[in-house]
């Protein structure tokens, strides 16, 4: 029987450069290689990332499925819309199609809304029966103790253009549900885990490259410490270096944060999000902390574990001071990296709903609803001084000198994080050359 062509897209922002790919960090489609893992061998699987290749839309597949998040919804409507003028049919799946079904809906033959795992065969049977559905809706989660074996295979030619190529998932789902997060819409706030055993299986097939470490995607590895506890002490005999996303409060588990470093933690990405005291009370993960940002950075560095700061600008109690104020507190905690944004109103958030509520959105383009761009109006500041006092900041943290003071002493005080920690600054260097061509 004739193999069928399936082509998995994941679009690129379109306010990134199509031809120069400037997007500031760059890790493979995890939910597309994953899919492609669920496919028949019927079909024939291509996958193409715009964030590191240029897409050519000259060819005629069978099908098309493309990913979007809400930034990447206009480009992805755009491919979708030339694929379509030529009778090929295509699906759309992802956060922006979740969140937003009817307006996706008119640029596909059919859509996924929640998690693509449990529809996604239900989905193939009804193209090869030509008998697609518009809707295909996940109503529950997937299960973790069923997931497929991912197909490497298919984005290995895109290895050396990732800041990692070798990411892997443990758990989805986060508890926390802060009111401007859009992971709850789709993985729930309740927390699904992997059997360690199957997550160590699949690490220990992996083939790493030198210098670069493992990438966890869950979206807070410490939100079970008990699994988390399983899993470092899964890993401390793999001798590999590892990296994910954590939240402040790890620091309240010292005996985690040791076999975290044991297992081969070299970095993590935590989200301070502001240090103004009023937003951190609306937020539940950082709101009872038992120490202050300063003591925290502290015991993170105390395990030799490189700290990514986030942080999000125009949250309600932020006015033109928390700036300059944000800044001092990066320079005197010492954190390794940062990553600076203006909180965005994701369409399907509590924040997107209160906002429109409040008439205070005021752009309505998916396009500009990423880095420096102004989609709503700001509480306590001017739309304005919101802009031009993120710009400040963001060029005052990637000066050359700050950041080679942070590359540097962070290589002499943890040497194991030292080329995670220099590719996060080389890209909050590039993201501010970005922001400073608009």
């Amino acid at each position: 029987m004739k193999q069928k062509k399936l082509k998995l897209i994941l679009p690129i922002a379109a306010r990134y450069s199509l031809a120069g790919n400037q997007s500031r960090w760059r890790y493979p489609p995890y939910s597309l290689i994953f899919l492609a893992g669920l496919t028949p061998p019927e079909f024939d699987i291509e996958i193409v990332d715009e964030n590191v290749d240029t897409l050519n839309m000259n060819d005629n597949p069978d099908l098309v499925g493309i990913s979007c998040m809400t930034v990447t919804a206009k480009r992805g409507y755009e491919i979708s819309e030339q694929y379509r003028a030529k009778g090929i049919p295509v699906i759309l799946g992802g956060i922006h199609p979740t969140v937003v079904s009817e307006e996706a809906a008119q640029h596909a033959d059919a859509i996924v809304v929640g998690e693509a795992e449990n529809v996604w065969n239900e989905l193939l049977d009804d193209f090869d029966a030509g008998k697609l559905r518009p809707v295909y809706k996940s109503d529950s989660y997937h299960n973790l103790s069923r997931i497929p074996t991912p197909r490497w295979d298919l984005v290995e030619k895109y290895r050396k253009k990732y800041t990692s190529f070798t990411t892997i998932q443990s758990t989805r789902g986060c508890p926390y549900d802060c009111e401007f997060c859009s992971t709850t819409v789709v993985c729930g706030k309740k927390i699904r885990t992997r059997p360690v055993k199957d997550v160590l299986n699949e690490i220990k097939k992996m083939k790493f490259d030198r210098l670069k470490p493992l990438i966890f995607y869950d979206d807070t590895i410490n939100c079970i410490p008990s699994y988390a506890e399983e899993l470092f002490k899964g890993l401390i005999p793999l001798n590999i270096k590892w990296a994910g996303y954590a939240t402040v409060n790890m620091t309240e588990n010292e005996k985690l944060l040791n076999l975290a470093h044991k297992s081969g933690c070299v970095g993590l990405f935590v989200g301070f999000e502001t240090i103004k005291k009023e937003n951190q009370r609306n937020m539940r993960k950082s709101s009872r902390l038992k120490f202050d940002y300063n003591e925290a950075i502290n015991i993170f560095h105390k395990y030799k574990i490189g700290l990514l700061g986030a942080f999000l600008f125009g949250l309600d109690y932020d006015d033109s001071s928390v700036f300059e104020d944000t800044y001092e507190f990066i320079k005197e905690s010492k954190l390794d990296s940062m990553t600076l944004n203006i909180v965005q109103p994701y369409p399907g958030t509590r924040f997107y709903n209160r906002l429109k509520e409040e008439n205070r959105i005021t752009v309505h383009d998916w396009n500009n609803y990423i880095l420096d761009s102004l989609c709503y109006q700001p509480k306590n500041m001017t739309q304005d001084e919101l802009i031009n006092g993120f710009r400040w900041i963001y060029h005052k943290v990637s000066r050359l000198w700050p950041t080679t003071t942070r590359i540097v002493r962070n290589f002499l005080q943890r040497k194991n994080s030292g080329i995670i920690i220099l590719a996060q600054n080389m890209g909050c260097r590039r993201t501010n050359k970005m922001i400073k061509k608009r």
